[in-house]
C-alpha cells in the first residue's frame, strides 16, 4: 500500500495515494520501513491531506520510543570519543573516495572508530577502511535488535548512518536508538 501510494502520487492521483498512504499507515504502525516510505511520501501531498498524518507519525513515534535502548552510564576514564559508522558502501565504487576521506582520517588520539559493515562482499577497497578502525564488525546478517544491542555495548557517543542504498536502510536499528547522538550523512 505505501509503494501503491508513493506510485500514485508520481502520476498526480493525490486523492488515491492518500488513500494508499493512510491504509499503509494503519497497517504497517509498527514497521519502520513502511512508516519511512509513507512519511517520505506524504511530503509531496498537497497541505491538507498531508496533515492528516499527524497522529499517525504520533503514535509511530511512541512505538519505536517503547523500543529504545537506554545509555548506559559514562564509563570512567574513557578519555576518547566513540563513533561508530553503519555502511554499505566501503569498497569499489561511486562513492569510495567520498567514504575514504571521511572514515581514515580521524586523529586516533581523540576519537576511537567503529565500523559496521552493512554489505556482504568485501574487497581489496575495503582492507584500508578495516585497518585505521579500532572495531569492524559484520551485521549485514544481523538483525536489528541484535545489531542495536551489540552498538550500544560498543558505548558509542556517535553513530553515523552511512548507508546510501534505500534497499540497505537500517530504520529500526536507528530507531532503537542505540547512539547517544546519531546522525545520517
Amino acid at each position: 500500500a505505501a509503494l501503491l501510494g508513493q506510485s500514485l502520487i508520481n502520476e498526480g492521483r493525490f486523492l488515491e495515494a492518500h488513500a494508499s498512504l493512510l491504509r499503509a499507515a494503519r497497517l504497517g504502525a509498527t514497521d519502520p520501513a513502511v512508516f519511512a516510505i509513507v512519511l517520505n511520501a506524504i511530503v509531496y501531498l498537497p497541505g491538507k491531506l498531508a496533515t492528516d498524518f499527524k497522529p499517525h507519525a504520533n503514535a509511530w513515534r511512541r512505538a519505536m520510543e517503547a523500543d529504545r535502548i537506554e545509555p548506559g552510564l559514562e564509563p570512567e576514564g574513557k578519555t576518547k570519543i566513540r563513533i561508530g559508522y553503519i555502511t554499505d558502501s566501503c569498497r569499489n565504487g561511486p562513492h569510495l573516495n567520498l567514504l575514504r576521506a571521511l572514515l581514515l582520517f580521524h586523529n586516533n588520539d581523540q576519537y576511537e572508530i567503529y565500523v559496521y559493515q552493512n554489505f556482504p562482499i568485501k574487497d581489496s577497497a575495503t582492507t584500508p577502511f578495516e585497518s585505521a578502525s579500532a572495531s569492524w564488525r559484520e551485521l549485514y546478517d544481523v538483525d536489528d535488535e541484535t545489531a542495536a544491542y551489540i552498538m550500544a555495548a560498543d558505548e558509542l557517543d556517535i553513530l553515523v548512518d552511512l548507508n546510501l542504498e534505500p534497499e540497505n536502510q537500517r530504520y529500526h536499528l536507528f530507531a532503537m536508538r542505540p547512539g547517544k547522538v546519531q546522525v545520517s550523512w
